[in-house]
């Protein structure tokens, strides 16, 4: 089941702790791992990848669950352009 946050951004995330930063290769990066890319959402056309660290949507940073939670909340049913670390790079992403 859909919460409100996935339906705003069309993602689930979870918490992004310092074994699976290393396991990602991505020690020392502040963010939420996404798990989950909802089908035609606003992150899928975007280009948001399961497994990208979400790092921040527009300008707020995500550096935890709490923080995408607020920054989730700030999105107001506008198109969010999402900052990701993804295979060693950070992409700035954004829906056409």
């Amino acid at each position: 089941q859909l919460t409100r946050l996935d339906r705003a951004t069309g993602l689930s995330v979870q918490a992004l702790d310092a074994d699976l930063a290393e396991y990602l290769g991505a020690v020392g990066r502040k963010g939420v791992l996404v798990a989950r890319v909802i089908e035609d959402g606003p992150a899928a056309r975007s280009g948001v990848l399961r497994g990208d660290i979400l790092e921040a949507i527009d300008d707020h940073p995500t550096p935890d669950l709490e923080a995408y939670g607020a920054a989730v909340t700030d999105v107001d049913g506008a198109i969010p352009t999402f900052r990701v670390f993804r295979d060693g790079q950070v992409l700035t992403l954004q829906a056409r």
